[in-house]
């Protein structure tokens, strides 16, 4: 199972848009399998949209059931150049391990 912090947004506190996906080969599949449920059970994503400013990264919750602090964000589309991510990625996680990663 792997959960990433993604990007940090909102005003009252640190908004947090997670990824979550279960690896090939994880060796308790059965357990991430029960915490992907877990954690996309609706009750649960509203919960921590609510109490923990996350933002639920999947639409299928209707807006007007999102607390009001999400219901006001003007959330747009990143655009992503894909041939600039593909050619500087080794780059950047050069920079990252040897001067972002365990640093605090």
């Amino acid at each position: 199972m792997v959960a990433l912090k993604v990007r940090t947004v909102g005003s009252k506190g640190a908004g947090i848009l997670n990824a979550v996906a279960i690896v090939k080969g994880a060796k308790n599949l059965e357990g991430a399998k029960a915490f992907y449920e877990f954690i996309f059970n609706d009750k649960i994503r509203l919960d921590l949209a609510e109490n923990m400013f996350q933002i639920p990264a999947q639409a299928n919750i209707p807006k007007e059931q999102l607390p009001q602090w999400i219901q006001d964000l003007d959330l747009k589309a990143m655009e992503v150049n894909w041939k600039v991510i593909a050619e500087k990625e080794m780059e950047w996680m050069t920079y990252w391990d040897e001067n972002i990663k365990d640093k605090n």
